[in-house]
């Protein structure tokens, strides 16, 4: 929560109270999670996904988990699908193919509206790591530049937040 006050400045100040509360809501589930999940820590194995490099395994909200999944094999994949592809020899279609995997296989489920739901969820949580970053970057890309960025971000937050009830899964 206090990670959303530094957002002041590029987030109108309605928007960062609305940031508190959903976050806020965010159950503290007692869940299982890997605390760095990515591609890069996935193989596959006899068909199967495989987790490897545990070491920051722990208990929390699986949102986190699959969010930090969703921004390179989707968000990411969107924004810049050329480097996308070079950097993981996957087109943008291949990448959401394996993050719907992923969602079946955390879930045990390939229901659509719950694929949709947790990518919603998953996009909110997004934009808020790109306005952390356009913060840590603010100096080297200069306050105009990110500024623009951040304007971008807010729009796409302002629209998913008018859709998300909360962020818990």
């Amino acid at each position: 929560l206090q990670k959303i006050d530094s957002f002041a400045g590029l987030v109108p100040q309605d928007m960062i109270g609305q940031l508190k509360d959903l976050v806020g809501a965010i159950p503290d589930d007692q869940t299982l999670v890997h605390g760095d999940y990515h591609p890069g820590q996935i193989l596959v194995r006899d068909g199967e996904l495989v987790l490897i490099d545990l070491d920051t395994m722990g208990m929390g909200n699986k949102v986190f988990d699959l969010a930090s999944v969703y921004r390179p094999l989707v968000s990411l994949a969107r924004m810049q699908p050329d480097a996308f592809e070079k950097s993981t020899g996957m087109d943008a279609a291949a990448g959401y193919k394996l993050w719907s995997d992923i969602v079946a296989r955390y879930f045990g489920s390939s229901d659509k509206d719950l694929l949709r739901e947790v990518e919603l969820k998953c996009s909110v949580i997004d934009a808020l790591v790109t306005l952390d970053m356009l913060k840590m970057v603010e100096g080297a890309y200069g306050a105009e530049r990110v500024a623009g960025m951040a304007r971008a971000a807010c729009a796409q937050l302002s629209q998913l937040l008018n859709r998300v009830d909360g962020l818990g899964l």
